[in-house]
């Protein structure tokens, strides 16, 4: 089951690179293997049959297996409480739950979790470990993965499946309370990363792995 987020309670369906419009002008639904599972009620950003850009709420499964729907959001998906309408669309494709275009920043947390540094042979850090990514390494569901020729020999690449935060207001120097007001939902994210680019190659540097 996907995680849900305490305000709104919602979880948020799809990871990647944020799409303004497509270029066609229709689109055949199919099926999506990430909306398979997904329970109704959370919402996803997606594309519809006319391949416009569209947040919603997604509905239950069709029996038939028909491709999925949603109920469209009224307004935008930053309001204080979306508001969902009873129109009901069918999901072409499965975009990022990226509320804003383009995202401002990619924020990564590492080494937070006793087994993760156990397995690196890293102790655990006094302070958080942060590091930026540049938000157009992000891709969607169903996306292939553009691995540079340089990381490409064994055993470079490696991933994990990530909890990601979505934000959906401004924030800054938040108590706890405040930082959770700020979350817009959580969705699930694959972390590929390039291990020895991010230790000695890349200087140490994890935007560049």
């Amino acid at each position: 089951k996907i995680c849900v987020s305490s305000r709104p309670s919602r979880a948020m369906l799809g990871v990647g690179r944020h799409v303004v419009r497509a270029t066609r002008s229709s689109f055949r639904p199919r099926f999506t293997a990430c909306l398979a599972s997904a329970p109704a009620g959370n919402f996803v950003r997606f594309l519809d049959s006319a391949g416009q850009v569209c947040w919603g709420e997604l509905v239950e499964a069709d029996a038939s297996g028909a491709a999925r729907k949603a109920k469209l959001l009224e307004g935008s998906i930053l309001e204080e409480i979306p508001r969902v309408s009873s129109q009901v669309v069918e999901i072409s494709k499965v975009l990022a739950p990226l509320p804003v275009d383009p995202s401002p920043a990619i924020i990564i947390m590492g080494l937070n979790y006793r087994s993760h540094a156990a397995e690196v042979g890293k102790d655990l850090p006094r302070f958080p470990v942060f590091a930026f990514k540049n938000p157009a390494s992000v891709i969607g569901p169903e996306v292939p993965i553009s691995i540079p020729k340089v990381a490409r020999e064994k055993p470079e690449v490696d991933f994990e499946a990530e909890l990601a935060i979505v934000i959906g207001k401004r924030v800054r120097d938040a108590c706890h309370e405040e930082a959770l007001e700020a979350v817009l939902g959580v969705t699930g994210a694959n972390d590929v990363s390039a291990r020895r680019w991010q230790g000695k190659k890349g200087g140490g540097q994890w935007s560049r792995a």
